[in-house]
């Protein structure tokens, strides 16, 4: 997506990288930023040491990347606009259906602070009815659980789910 003709990023010359629903079920990854940091020209950077205090460098941009790297939720931006890195913690991997990962400046029809790329993630349409609920335990004391609800009708949706892990 974005302001300009349409063109999938599939059929776009640039660099650029899709990551299927299938992709995602397929990864060993347990949260986002994990999902992320295995693509290729993108690192993490967190100063916190969770998600919700990282952000993505794309493009060698270092500690410019939280203003020039941007991510979108279904088009909306996620960055907020102290330059604080928007918060990856705020969605889980099952409600992903795919990730589109525009590097370099051809991102800046997303808007600005596009500079070294942009991240585009597409979430899941809910099914008419949705609950998943998962829960995971592991060495030293490691939990994590998951819960899923959703509900569609015609003209109307919602989606929600919550996420935690400790270890």
């Amino acid at each position: 997506s974005g302001t300009r003709p349409h063109t999938t990023l599939l059929r776009n010359r640039r660099s650029a990288t899709v990551i299927t629903r299938q992709d995602i079920e397929r990864s060993a990854a347990t949260n986002l930023l994990q999902l992320l940091s295995r693509e290729t020209g993108l690192q993490e950077r967190s100063t916190g040491g969770n998600d919700r205090n990282a952000f993505v460098d794309l493009r060698g941009q270092g500690d410019t990347a939280v203003s020039n790297v941007i991510v979108l939720v279904d088009g909306v931006r996620l960055n907020p606009p102290d330059l604080a890195g928007p918060d990856l913690s705020s969605l889980t991997l099952s409600s992903i259906e795919r990730i589109e990962i525009l590097r370099g400046p051809e991102a800046v029809r997303y808007g600005g602070g596009a500079v070294g790329g942009a991240i585009n993630i597409v979430t899941r349409a809910a099914g008419s009815e949705t609950a998943r609920f998962a829960a995971e335990t592991g060495r030293f004391d490691s939990k994590s659980y998951e819960v899923e609800i959703g509900h569609q009708t015609e003209k109307t949706g919602y989606s929600f789910s919550a996420a935690t892990a400790d270890t």
